[in-house]
């Protein structure tokens, strides 16, 4: 282990050395190139955080996990690791790759992959990820190229990636997908975790079909998809709007427990919720936030009030006191008490901690 140090700019070549060596980290150093390297027991190399132009050649048949992470590799030349074909974790992220080096469809499908389950290069320049990569990743689980140069000139193929039969995970923000590609995925009868670009407003009413998926994240929206509440599996939703106001419908989604809607509107209002299992809403830099009824949710913690205005200390919440769960009701009532406060009969300006105002209404006949 030599993490961090900063001062390591080239190593000896490591052949030989350490017979019984079974991890190597070189995290966080000043690497820019790595010896070619032969073992035949390691199993976890991590060379993160240096400045490698170009990935290593490795012999190393126990290899199980790479990474790569943050270096300044442009031309990915995957046949430095054709003798590394025990992998099952190869991650290459926050790279400024342009480029694969896979020589010809019938090496790469041969020398790579037989055993990956999660490859992850999200952060590149890429454009494309080669079709022929895909076809090797016959094991593969988790598939994360998200967060590259952006824009709907980017192509991922969806026809090699549908032939995944093992696939859980499909990660590719950045790479708009229409209403038949999102359809399309239903094939995936594993995907349980999606995070996808749509490229309009139809992409979204299409996913719907995906009724397994257990988390979605869905950027570049242009309204609430509807068709979210036909994924009663869902655990997870993380929403991302462009220029518009925020309108979130009824909804019932009993196995939800977070809920993150945000955008460059400044307005978000929720009809109503039904999410008896929900433990955490937020509303990134929303300045209005109307809430309906939420007392459905009876897992919402204490402070999701004020975890709702955390990035923003100029929001508002406006809501019925009535539909409040209980315990942020308990927590509003007992603090204004504990203040000596009396409340009004039609109106209650409340502040939590001075950054925000919560305006709730109530009625003669609540007790």
């Amino acid at each position: 282990l030599i993490k961090n140090s900063r001062i390591i700019t080239q190593l000896e070549p490591l052949n030989n050395k350490y017979a019984s060596l079974e991890s190597l980290i070189l995290y966080g150093n000043k690497l820019k190139e790595f010896p070619n390297f032969t073992h035949h027991k390691i199993s976890h190399i991590d060379l993160s955080h240096n400045q490698l132009s170009q990935i290593p050649t490795l012999i190393a048949a126990a290899l199980n996990t790479l990474l790569l992470n943050w270096n300044k590799i442009t031309t990915a030349n995957l046949t430095a690791l054709a003798e590394c074909r025990q992998l099952t974790s190869f991650t290459i992220d926050h790279n400024p790759i342009d480029s694969w080096d896979t020589k010809s469809n019938q090496t790469i499908d041969h020398l790579l992959f037989p055993h990956l389950r999660y490859f992850s290069c999200n952060h590149s320049r890429c454009e494309t990820i080669p079709e022929s990569l895909i076809n090797s990743f016959v094991q593969l689980q988790v598939f994360d190229v998200s967060e590259g140069i952006g824009g709907t000139g980017k192509h991922v193929p969806l026809a090699a990636i549908r032939k995944l039969e093992l696939l859980q995970q499909l990660k590719i923000i950045g790479y708009f997908l229409n209403n038949q590609e999102i359809t399309s995925l239903a094939s995936l009868k594993n995907l349980c975790v999606l995070r996808v670009s749509l490229l309009d407003r139809t992409a979204s009413k299409a996913l719907g079909v995906l009724k397994n998926l257990e988390e979605l994240e869905a950027e570049n929206l242009e309204e609430f998809p509807k068709s979210i509440s036909a994924l009663q599996k869902l655990r997870s939703l993380y929403l991302v709007f462009g220029e518009v106001d925020i309108m979130v419908p009824s909804l019932y989604l009993p196995n939800l427990r977070f809920l993150h809607v945000s955008g460059s509107g400044k307005k978000v209002a929720i009809s109503s919720l039904n999410a008896p299992r929900l433990e955490f809403l937020d509303t990134l830099d929303a300045e209005y936030i109307k809430l309906g009824d939420i007392s459905s949710c009876k897992q919402l913690a204490e402070n999701t009030l004020e975890e709702l205005t955390k990035y923003n200390n100029k929001a508002s919440i406006h809501c019925n006191i009535r539909h409040l769960p209980l315990q942020i009701l308990g927590k509003i009532m007992s603090d204004q008490i504990s203040q000596k406060q009396k409340l009004k009969t039609r109106l209650v300006n409340y502040d939590l901690n001075a950054n925000f105002t919560i305006k709730a209404h109530i009625h003669k006949s609540d007790n």
